[in-house]
């Protein structure tokens, strides 16, 4: 898979995405997918990459600028190749 940015019409399906992949994270306050869509509707998304297979979209990764003016990226979503579990994470400083 090779990472590419978002579509213009992928919001919705990134946000279940983010949604499923944070469901189950301990970490996690519920709203990764909300994070994301306020970032995208305030211009402040430095960068939305998504991977996709045959059957749709599998992975996310969103890069947005941090407090200390160093770029931040997070939430990172993936899905199982068996399309059964997904898995979230907020990542380091890049």
């Amino acid at each position: 898979m090779t990472p590419r940015p978002e579509g213009a019409d992928e919001a919705a399906v990134i946000g279940r995405l983010i949604t499923d992949a944070f469901a189950t994270a301990a970490h996690s306050d519920g709203n990764e997918a909300e994070i994301v869509a306020a970032l995208r509707a305030s211009g402040d998304l430095l960068l939305s990459l998504v991977c996709e297979d045959g059957h749709g979209l599998t992975g996310h990764i969103a890069a947005s600028p941090s407090p200390s003016a160093a770029r931040r990226a997070g939430p990172v979503s993936r899905q199982s190749p068996s399309h059964r579990v997904a898995s979230g994470r907020v990542s380091a400083m890049l």
